[in-house]
C-alpha cells in the first residue's frame, strides 16, 4: 500500500481541537460540563460587521478573489495598523489567509529547509510545535517558568540561537500564559535579535488583550530596524468574536508577502469575499463593542485568578495580557481523590503524542483502591470526568506541570467552573 510522506505520516491531531471532541462526545451523552478549554470568544460581532457580510453577498458576482486579499481588507488592515502606531508597511507588504493558523503554515512552509531550527519560547499555543514540525524545521524551545511569570529572559533567547537558527516566534501577550513583554523587555529582547539574521515571527492576535496600565506596544515600535525581518500576523478571530470566519492578515518584508502571495494562488485561491468583507467592517468600524469585551475578560480574569491564587496546591501568576490563566499544580501530583469523589467515570481518550504527552491506560479500579493523581493529563482527566469541568492539560504547551483555563465564558460560568477546580483540587489528600 503506498505511504504517506514522513512529515505527515505521525502528525497529531490538534490537541485542543482533540480536547473539545471529547467535550462534545460527554455532552452528547447528557454530562452537563463547564467547558473552559478551547478559546474561543463568547460574543458575536457588531451588526455593522453583519451588515456588510450582506451588502457582499448581494454584490456576489461569484468570481475567484485576489490572492494577496481583497481590496477592501488590505486597506482596512493597513489602518488597523496605522491604529497601533505602525507605519511601516504598504500594500505590497500585506497577504490574507485563511486565519492567523493558515498564515503561520504558509509562512514556515515558505522560508523553513529540513533541518532549520526555529526558537519558540514556551509555555506556548500547541500548533507552533506541529507547524514547525511539518514544514521540516526543528523546534528550540526557550522555557519560561511560573517563577518568571512564563516570560523568558534575554540571556535565555541568545543561549537558543545558533547558526541554524532560521526564525525566532513571539507571542506577545502569549497563549497560554498570557505573559506579555512590556517596551522596556521588547528593548532587551530586541538587542539580542539583532545579533541573529533570523526570522522574527510576531502573532500578535492577542495584541488588544492586555493590562491599560502596561506599558505595551509592538516590537517594531522599539526597533523599526528590523522591519525587514519581522513578519507580523494577525486575525480577526478574538478581537472582534469571529474564529468561524476564518480571516487572518500579515504584515511581512515584500520579498516574504510575494512567496505567500503566489502559495495562496496554488493553494486557497483566496479568502472568501463575504468573509474579507465582513473582517474589513470590523477593522475599520465601530470598536467599541471589541473594546468592551477586551475589558468584561480582563474582569473575568481577576474574579477565576482570586478564586485560585489563595490555594496552597496551586501557583497562578496573574497576567497582563490575553484571557487565560495558567495554574502550576505540581503540588497535586502524587495525591489521591477521596473516597467519596473516588467515582469510576469512563475514561476519556488523551490526544496523540505532543511534546510531553502519553495515552494513559486505564485498567480495571476497585471502587474501594484509591485514585492516585499521576501528571496534569490525568489531573484534566478527572476534572473532566469527576468535577466536569473541561481544562487543557499543560504538556500540550510544552509545560506538563499546568493547566490551562480559558477565561472567555460569562462571569457567573466561569465562576461556578473555577470553583469546582478549587474544590477537586483542595479536596485531594
Amino acid at each position: 500500500m503506498p505511504r504517506l510522506a514522513p512529515l505527515h505520516r505521525d502528525a497529531r491531531f490538534c490537541p485542543i481541537l482533540d480536547v473539545v471532541a471529547q467535550v462534545r462526545q460527554l455532552q452528547a451523552r447528557g454530562v452537563e460540563l463547564i467547558d473552559l478549554s478551547v478559546g474561543t470568544p463568547n460574543f458575536l460581532p457588531a451588526a455593522h460587521v453583519y451588515a456588510q457580510a450582506q451588502a457582499a453577498l448581494a454584490d456576489d458576482r461569484g468570481v475567484y478573489g485576489s490572492s494577496r486579499g481583497h481590496a477592501g481588507l488590505v486597506e482596512a488592515y493597513l489602518h488597523y495598523l496605522s491604529g497601533q502606531g505602525l507605519h511601516l508597511h504598504e500594500e505590497r507588504h500585506v497577504v490574507t489567509g485563511l486565519g492567523a493558523k493558515h498564515l503561520l503554515h504558509s509562512v514556515f512552509g515558505v522560508i523553513l529547509e529540513p533541518g532549520d531550527e526555529v526558537v519558540i519560547p514556551t509555555p506556548c499555543w500547541p500548533t507552533y510545535f506541529d507547524i514547525v514540525q511539518q514544514a521540516g524545521g526543528v523546534v528550540v524551545m526557550v522555557p519560561g517558568t511560573v517563577e518568571t511569570d512564563y516570560k523568558i529572559s534575554p540571556d535565555a533567547l541568545a543561549a537558543a540561537l545558533t547558526p541554524r537558527t532560521k526564525a525566532v516566534l513571539l507571542n506577545n501577550p502569549s497563549n497560554p500564559t498570557g505573559a506579555a513583554y512590556d517596551r522596556d523587555a521588547l528593548h532587551e529582547l530586541a538587542a539580542v535579535l539583532r545579533g541573529s539574521d533570523a526570522w522574527i515571527i510576531s502573532d500578535d492576535v492577542y495584541s488588544r488583550f492586555v493590562s491599560p496600565s502596561m506599558d505595551f506596544c509592538h516590537l517594531l515600535q522599539v526597533a523599526p530596524d528590523l522591519v525587514d525581518r519581522v513578519v507580523k500576523i494577525d486575525s480577526v478571530s478574538k478581537l472582534y468574536g469571529m474564529p468561524g470566519w476564518r480571516v487572518g492578515m500579515m504584515a511581512a518584508p515584500v520579498s516574504l508577502a510575494e512567496a505567500v502571495v503566489r502559495l495562496n494562488s496554488n493553494s486557497i485561491s483566496s479568502v472568501p469575499e463575504v468573509a474579507a468583507a465582513a473582517a474589513a467592517a470590523a477593522l475599520r468600524g465601530d470598536q467599541s463593542f471589541s473594546l468592551a469585551m477586551v475589558e468584561q475578560y480582563r474582569a473575568r480574569r481577576a474574579l477565576a485568578h482570586g478564586l485560585l491564587a489563595s490555594s496552597p496546591r496551586l501557583r497562578c501568576p496573574l497576567p497582563d495580557g490575553a484571557f487565560y490563566l495558567f495554574p502550576d499544580v505540581s503540588a497535586c501530583f502524587g495525591l489521591h481523590v477521596p473516597a467519596h469523589r473516588a467515582t469510576t467515570a469512563a475514561p476519556v481518550h488523551a490526544a496523540n503524542d505532543s511534546p510531553a504527552s502519553v495515552d494513559i491506560p486505564h485498567p480495571p479500579r476497585a471502587q474501594s483502591e484509591p485514585i492516585q493523581v499521576r501528571d496534569d493529563l490525568h489531573l484534566t482527566q478527572l476534572l473532566l470526568n469527576q468535577a466536569h469541568v473541561a481544562v487543557v492539560p499543560g504538556r500540550y504547551f510544552g509545560e506538563p506541570r499546568s493547566l490551562r483555563i480559558t477565561c472567555s465564558a460569562d462571569a457567573d460560568t466561569l465562576a461556578e467552573g473555577v470553583a469546582r477546580i478549587r474544590s477537586f483540587i483542595d479536596s485531594l489528600i
